[in-house]
């Protein structure tokens, strides 16, 4: 008990002892403070920075006063521009826009999956469509003073060189598809080559070695072509390899198209209208290009292909009317305009000399006239002033030049 009571007095005298320390009542203690520099900014920057989200629908709580509305459709099977066009009141606008399409002809034939994305400014007048063809393609019309105007865009995508070789086993048909060479390619090497090599005659174990160059947009495979193809059988040995001027030729430089035609029709027509980029349009009086040469001759006139290719289009438009285009290797494609009869279907391959339409006075017209137009590389040119290899030959220097591209192709094939 006495040491308790000896403890507690000692606690006691400590606690009541003066301290040269300062009192907290008296003078506050100072610490210094570590700064995280780092760390404020970034709490600063989180703060500033917004949910995407909350960003979107403070837009959606606040919409454009403008009075532009905007609408997006995806074609339907049996759906058309005009169609849209009146569900917005804006029906009147179509012809304009059906002269502003003459030079790409797409708003008369529009086709299911493709889109439409019409605008209408603050007063409901259409002030711009436009109609998406493809994962390539999309044709933009703004309106301007007098109508509107129209433009193509395309993607160019990304284009790569491939080898496709194999075993026939069955059919080259079927072994070159499952060994994943697209059938319009199959179809084009059964064209170059059918007046070779019957197909039917090869046998299992013959091969094949096929050089494409395909073009893929946004990833997507769009289209390919063949640029060699060499055919092994027991016997023989057959070959087609694409030169720069846009024709095949063995690997020997022998021709193995029939060139081109100076003119789709025969004998002699009168020539009712040049290429002329200012013409004046015979129907509306306004000075609209024409983008191509029109001879007037009688309807059902033969019309035939200036040289091999693909159909491409086929097609009756309000103003071109009944009307083909034909694509010859991936610089130049032909179109034939107001025909009253077409002989070929969409993908069909043609030679040329090919009986293909018939001349006509459909669309809009002043008279039974073929209207023909000719395109290199997307760009209209003159039809009667573009030089064409007439001929199946090759000079010496095409012919060196062409030898060197087979040589490099057949090291591609492993041949």
């Amino acid at each position: 008990m006495a040491i308790f009571i000896i403890a507690t007095l000692f606690l006691l005298f400590v606690i009541a002892w003066p301290s040269d320390k300062p009192s907290l009542t008296t003078e506050p203690m100072v610490k210094p403070i570590a700064l995280d520099m780092d760390r404020i900014l970034q709490q600063q920057t989180d703060t500033v920075a917004q949910d995407p989200n909350e960003v979107i629908k403070a837009h959606a709580e606040f919409p454009d006063m403008s009075g532009v509305s905007e609408h997006f459709v995806t074609l339907q099977p049996g759906d058309t521009v005009g169609k849209f066009l009146s569900e917005l009141n804006v029906y009147s606008a179509l012809p304009e826009l059906l002269v502003a399409d003459e030079k790409d002809l797409r708003l008369g034939n529009v086709m299911p999956g493709q889109t439409l994305n019409i605008t209408l400014d603050a007063e409901g007048r259409l002030s711009k469509l436009v109609l998406g063809i493809d994962i390539a393609n999309k044709l933009t019309f703004t309106a301007t003073d007098d109508g509107y105007s129209a433009e193509l865009f395309t993607e160019p995508g990304e284009w790569s060189e491939r080898v496709i070789a194999g075993d026939i086993h069955g059919s080259f048909n079927i072994s070159a598809n499952k060994n994943s060479l697209s059938m319009s390619s199959i179809t084009h090497i059964a064209k170059l080559l059918e007046n070779r090599l019957k197909f039917r005659n090869l046998r299992a174990g013959d091969k094949y070695y096929v050089v494409v160059n395909e073009q893929r947009v946004k990833g997507e495979f769009y289209q390919d072509e063949v640029l060699g193809v060499i055919i092994k059988s027991r016997s023989n040995t057959y070959s087609a390899f694409l030169h720069d001027d846009g024709n095949y030729y063995d690997q020997a430089g022998s021709g193995l198209n029939k060139a081109y035609r100076k003119s789709p029709l025969n004998g002699k027509f009168r020539l009712s209208s040049h290429f002329n980029l200012k013409r004046k349009h015979p129907v509306t009086g306004k000075i609209r290009p024409h983008y191509g040469t029109d001879w007037a001759a009688p309807i059902g006139t033969p019309v035939y292909s200036i040289g091999d290719g693909v159909v491409e289009r086929v097609e009756n438009h309000p103003l071109a009317g009944k009307y083909l285009v034909l694509k010859h290797g991936r610089q130049y494609t032909t179109r034939y305009l107001h025909l009253s009869k077409i002989l070929v279907r969409k993908g069909e391959r043609v030679s040329m000399g090919q009986l293909v339409a018939k001349t006509g006075n459909t669309g809009r017209s002043t008279g039974a006239h073929l209207h023909f137009e000719f395109h290199i590389n997307g760009r209209r040119v003159n039809p009667l002033k573009v030089k064409l290899p007439y001929s199946t030959e090759m000079d010496a220097a095409n012919l060196k030049r062409f030898k060197a591209n087979v040589l490099k192709m057949k090291k591609q094939m492993g041949v």
